[in-house]
């Protein structure tokens, strides 16, 4: 089974900043803050490599999530790749080429590229060099997730509102469900706590991740693990903020 980007961006399904309204995100007044969560940036992760030849630095390692930063300089091709989990890759900056057995998808900047567990891929025709940011839910695949999706900057940006909070739930998976949440500069969210760790990425813009009782100041390329139980808000947005979510199930 396989999803081409014009039928990715068919299962957008925009509502107003509601939490009831969208329905992975469950509210239960029961939980309350605990300890765990993490926020990382690209650019830190990425200094922490030292290959000329391209690396990879995993940040986070739980029983529900992997997640890291995948970085090759331009020239570089990196091998056959092949991960038993499910991977989302979201494209921090560059241009390359992933390949698998018989399909090719050309990547840039600010895309996001899913790909089922145990399918074979690589990436070669780096020209600007490329920072992938690589997140894996936990749990095997099965044969009716899709083999790949390919989301471009349109998909990602489709009813992207310039006055409202809006959420793209953009595709679910056995393990672990895709969106994408857009806010104006100036605006804020109500706040939420579920059951389900989910990690955040901010695809543009700026603002304030209030999280349990501490918090980050993030903007692009700023990566929030925030686990079940935790209460989290994004808040003073300093400008219009974008930002890629996955949740686990």
């Amino acid at each position: 089974m396989r999803w081409i980007p014009f039928v990715a961006a068919t299962t957008l399904a925009i509502v107003a900043c509601d939490p009831s309204a969208v329905n992975p995100r469950i509210e239960d007044d029961d939980f309350v803050d605990t300890s765990g969560w993490e926020t990382y940036t690209v650019d830190g992760l990425k200094a922490e490599g030292t290959s000329v030849d391209g690396h990879y630095v995993e940040a986070l390692s739980d029983p529900f999530f992997r997640m890291g930063v995948l970085s090759a300089p331009p020239g570089v091709a990196i091998g056959l790749v092949t991960h038993l989990d499910n991977a989302l890759y979201y494209v921090q900056r560059g241009e390359g080429t992933l390949a698998f057995e018989q399909d090719t998808v050309a990547l840039a900047e600010g895309e996001v590229l899913f790909v089922r567990g145990g399918t074979e891929h690589r990436i070669y025709d780096v020209s600007t060099g490329l920072d992938l940011v690589v997140i894996l839910p936990r749990g095997l695949s099965i044969p009716e997730d899709p083999e790949w999706v390919h989301l471009g900057t349109d998909s990602l940006t489709a009813g992207r509102r310039p006055d409202q909070n809006t959420w793209a739930v953009l595709f679910e998976t056995s393990t672990a469900g895709v969106g994408v949440y857009h806010l104006p500069k100036g605006g804020q969210d109500e706040g939420l706590t579920h059951a389900f760790p989910e990690i955040k990425l901010v695809m543009s813009g700026g603002g304030r991740f209030d999280l349990a009782n501490g918090g980050v100041e993030a903007s692009s390329g700023t990566v929030a693990y925030i686990p079940g139980g935790i209460r989290h808000q994004i808040r003073r947005v300093s400008d219009d903020i974008s930002v890629l979510f996955m949740w686990k199930k």
